[in-house]
């Protein structure tokens, strides 16, 4: 069935995040052409990584999955999309890590509420 489809569940967990993300962003000032893109780009990268990454170590039953995996893979996220950004615009540090950390933590904690998962 699609809806329980691996590549489905990660297509959806993309186009969430990326329209949670885009719209914190733009709260937060981001609202540049070069900005935008730039946010897009960085989560083509790294959401399906992640998810993709999530999907495979259940297949394969790598781990259990709980918070104590989860949270530090977003945590590397943070770090991985803040350094994109910081390749991708040149803005301040503090400012692309605040905007990284801010817009994972929002996308986080919401896709928590949407699936429930709060193990």
């Amino acid at each position: 069935m699609i809806l329980t489809d691996p590549l489905y569940l990660i297509l959806i967990a993309l186009v969430l995040t990326l329209v949670i993300e885009l719209v914190v962003a733009f709260v937060l000032g981001f609202r540049k052409r070069e900005e935008i893109l730039a946010i897009v780009a960085v989560n083509l990268i790294t959401n399906p990584a992640l998810n993709l990454f999530i999907q495979l170590a259940a297949y394969l039953e790598l781990f259990q999955f709980s918070m104590q995996i989860l949270i530090p893979l977003e945590a590397l996220v943070v770090v991985a999309e803040f350094l994109l950004l910081s390749i991708m615009l040149k803005q301040k540090k503090v400012k692309l890590f605040s905007l990284s950390l801010a817009i994972n933590t929002t996308s986080f904690l919401i896709g928590l509420a949407i699936t429930g998962i709060w193990v």
